[in-house]
């Protein structure tokens, strides 16, 4: 079986690496990992993974944002076909 990198699932720290100098990727995963920790150990519930795609916004749910931000200012938003 190998690592999740392996199965083509990048690795936080991977991930950062691309953006950021060595450094600084290691260190923000490092923050991560601690506050990782400290709420497991403060709330003492169990780590539970989100998987890749939490945080991702669907194009979808980002029409309906902008749409919904543009009729509260007053514009009327039509769908094109």
């Amino acid at each position: 079986m190998g690592s999740l990198e392996d199965q083509g699932h990048p690795t936080l720290l991977a991930r950062r690496l691309g953006r950021d100098g060595k450094k600084k990727a290691v260190v923000a995963t490092a923050h991560t990992l601690l506050r990782i920790v400290y709420f497991v150990l403060t709330t003492r519930r169990p780590y539970q993974e989100y998987g890749a795609e939490y945080g991702v916004a669907s194009a979808e749910a980002r029409t309906r944002r902008v749409i919904a931000q543009l009729q509260r200012q007053g514009y009327t938003v039509t769908k094109a076909a």
